[in-house]
């Protein structure tokens, strides 16, 4: 399987920019490295980059398996969201980005990161993303948080919520791609905030409404584009309809 081959290889898929940028590859044919040459918007590319770094810091997150690269936007004392990419190469940190800056101005910290193997995360072997999840709460000294997971990264916060429902608070997901029985999911306890877009050529968007009728406390909001990454492309309306369910859902 893909996944098995990924495990075999070792290989470490590219995620977005590294942080220190301006030694990067992305940097140097980027937008930022020829306006600064050409002279011009030179103040706002720094600008960005400033915001960027004030909003967003980079760790390790040490565990005993190996270190897991994250982005961080928050307190470290808020209530922690774990943030899950998919499955492609392209896929990693930056995933969650367009939610970061919202959810941690509301008071959340969240820590998106490059699961082992993406990104700028050594592979682990073997590999448990369940593990993988439980090892990040236990080396943020988190208990329980919140995980919010994209297609193969829903799935993980799925599977991790079945069998550790004492770890995790709530879920929100797009386009989850859950690989088990549709039946598992009606031992769920956990509230679900579920985002899907009508556009999705990845996984359907009627996928969403057997979601809907397995899971026990789920709201689905439908958008009518977004592809596979519902909530991060609609980032605008999703972020403060995101904020809103989880202070809801945390008063429960």
């Amino acid at each position: 399987s893909a996944s098995m081959a990924l495990k075999r290889s070792g290989v470490r898929v590219p995620s977005g920019p590294p942080y220190n940028y301006h030694q990067s590859e992305w940097y140097r044919g980027s937008p930022f490295r020829l306006w600064n040459e050409r002279g011009f918007l030179r103040f706002k590319a720094l600008a960005i980059m400033h915001t960027l770094r004030e909003t967003m810091q980079p760790m390790l997150i040490d565990t005993p398996q190996g270190a897991i690269f994250a982005m961080q936007a928050g307190t470290a004392d808020g209530p922690t969201i774990i943030a899950l990419h998919g499955y492609s190469p392209r896929n990693g940190w930056h995933t969650w980005e367009p939610l970061m800056r919202p959810l941690a101005e509301a008071g959340w910290r969240v820590v998106s990161v490059d699961m082992p193997g993406w990104g700028q995360s050594p592979a682990w072997e073997p590999f448990s993303p369940t593990a993988a999840v439980l090892a990040i709460q236990d080396s943020l000294g988190v208990r329980q948080s919140v995980l919010m997971g994209k297609s193969w990264g829903g799935g993980v916060a799925l599977t991790a919520a079945l069998r550790h429902p004492e770890r995790v608070s709530q879920l929100i997901l797009t386009a989850p791609a859950f690989r088990g029985a549709l039946s598992d999911l009606a031992r769920l306890t956990q509230p679900v905030l579920l985002a899907w877009a009508k556009d999705d050529d990845t996984i359907p968007f009627t996928y969403a409404a057997d979601l809907v009728d397995a899971i026990p406390k789920v709201q689905l909001i439908a958008y009518e584009t977004g592809g596979h990454s519902a909530a991060p492309n609609n980032a605008a309306d999703f972020a403060p309809r995101a904020i809103h369910w989880l202070e809801m859902n945390s008063r429960q």
